[in-house]
């Protein structure tokens, strides 16, 4: 099953999954079960490494979150910690932010 989040639903987990060298599957967990998949188009080149790095940056930054608490932090944190983050894994991390609407009402199975 396969829920939209809504705006007040508290983030668990995201991870990252390769479907094609240019295409990933972003999966993110709320902490009341509910799934929310979404496919993000990939910078060329970028490794499996990055994806690895951007979930744990992200994981680290959104739990107990809502999805527009969570990107007004990712966005705060991506520019502090642009340092710390290698140019792909700064594209990946942008476009999970972007693939995230802030608030989607819309539920089903």
């Amino acid at each position: 099953m396969v829920l939209t989040a809504k705006a007040n639903v508290r983030l668990k987990h995201i991870e990252f999954v390769r479907l094609e060298p240019e295409r990933a599957l972003a999966v993110l967990v709320a902490e009341d079960g509910q799934v929310e998949n979404r496919v993000l188009v990939l910078p060329p080149g970028v490794p499996s490494s990055a994806l690895t790095e951007a979930s744990n940056f992200l994981n680290a930054r959104i739990r107990g979150r809502t999805l527009a608490e969570a990107r007004l932090e990712l966005e705060t944190a991506l520019t502090q910690d642009r340092a710390e983050l290698d140019q792909l894994t700064q594209k990946v991390i942008a476009a999970g932010i972007a693939s995230c609407p802030a608030a989607k009402t819309t539920t089903g199975s």
